[in-house]
């Protein structure tokens, strides 16, 4: 493999497994490409890379970044791969209004941001609580750039790498 086809491959793999976007692609390619040229040995290494490049951003471009990812329970506008593991356990339309309702109620409470997890197997109703109890843990509307957004942004990002990596070896590409 050529090392322009190299580069191609991976930044195609991170399009998978991270959710396509415009931030995946303005930003975050662009720079991780530098990274590739110097001879990334791995995905799992290329993610962390990808990981450590985002930290860099500031919290408007990070925010952007975690705006990409899909709502938990959303079941229209996914990529493939997120589409076929929400298909994988259907959902009652109950527990889909109450996720529905618990991403706004999220939204409004950290604003710029979309509440990500590792699901990890789970089902959308036990994730149903996590929610909840993290809406619990702070009162009123937590400015953008604040400490407890900035710790929730933080957490944002630490899922979408956990999401991105639990793919990545699902798909046996280490």
């Amino acid at each position: 493999m050529t090392e322009r086809s190299r580069q191609e491959h991976i930044l195609v793999f991170l399009s998978v497994v991270l959710e396509p976007s415009p931030p995946l692609r303005s930003m975050l390619v662009p720079q991780l490409s530098e990274y590739i040229k110097s001879g990334s040995s791995s995905y799992l290494e290329c993610l962390d890379a990808a990981s450590n490049i985002v930290n860099t951003w500031n919290s408007a471009e990070k925010a952007l970044f975690v705006n990409s990812h899909p709502r938990i329970g959303q079941v229209s506008g996914l990529s493939s791969l997120s589409a076929a593991e929400q298909a994988a356990q259907k959902t009652p339309e109950n527990v889909l209004q109450r996720l529905n309702t618990l991403n706004n109620a999220y939204e409004n409470k950290f604003p710029k941001l979309r509440f990500i997890t590792f699901v990890n197997g789970r089902t959308r109703a036990e994730i149903v609580p996590e929610i909840e109890h993290l809406l619990t843990l702070t009162n009123g509307t937590q400015e953008f750039g604040t400490e407890r957004w900035n710790t929730e942004l933080q957490r944002d990002l630490d899922a979408i790498w956990l999401i991105a990596k639990a793919r990545t070896e699902a798909a046996n590409l280490r």
